[in-house]
């Protein structure tokens, strides 16, 4: 059977859609329900460079949305299918953005590359985190989201120490709440503001919604 390959266009940004076997298509859209809140108070600016960490970013919506906005991005996920259908999907945006600032790509986990980040003192302006509820590094490493979430929060907040505008941090296994992961952000940081939120995709022609897992936003 032929794959089932279509392009859609999410916050302003193109991405390439597949139907997988498991039934995903390439796209979490709840996702981009949180992106314009962070973007809210960060002072892009063409003469100033911002950085962004997008970890577990999968095909790179969120890459795709700030690297829009003239920041500097690095985008890390350990699949490498995954990671070259988001260098696919950088390669589809129009000739203006193609003068954006290079996406640094990181084929690696998430959890090893931000301990070493950490340890070279590394400093961003933004994180988004978005780990599965279990990964699986090789045959016999492995870590589920639950016994890592506190030490994952906790580096992300070493990163954003000096001058950090934003974390995202979302959650998708039904035992986290978004109160959960607001506690998190809150041990994390002496200061600024947190928003816990449910996610939820829409029906279309309906007032129903689908739950899709939690979101906390920590902002300076």
């Amino acid at each position: 059977m032929q794959d089932l390959v279509w392009d859609s266009v999410f916050e302003g940004c193109k991405l390439k859609l597949r139907l997988q076997d498991n039934g995903q298509v390439g796209v979490f859209p709840e996702h981009a329900s949180y992106l314009s809140k962070l973007a809210e108070n960060f002072p892009f600016e063409q003469s100033k460079s911002f950085k962004v960490l997008n970890l577990f970013a999968f095909t790179g919506l969120a890459t795709l949305y700030f690297r829009a906005k003239r920041a500097e991005v690095t985008h890390v996920d350990l699949s490498k299918k995954v990671l070259g259908w988001a260098k696919e999907n950088v390669a589809m945006q129009s000739e203006v953005l193609s003068s954006l600032p290079d996406v640094r790509w990181i084929c690696e986990d998430a959890v090893a590359f931000l301990r070493r980040e950490v340890r070279r003192e590394s400093q961003y302006d933004g994180v988004i985190i978005d780990p599965p509820s279990f990964s699986r590094i090789s045959k016999n490493d492995f870590w589920k989201v639950a016994d890592i979430l506190q030490d994952l929060v906790g580096s992300c907040a070493a990163l954003l120490k000096r001058h950090g505008n934003f974390l995202a941090l979302t959650c998708h296994d039904p035992g986290i709440s978004a109160p959960m992961l607001g506690n998190l952000l809150h041990d994390s940081f002496s200061s600024g503001t947190v928003e816990p939120m449910e996610l939820s995709i829409p029906e279309k022609d309906s007032l129903r919604r689908l739950p899709a897992g939690s979101c906390a936003i920590w902002r300076a």
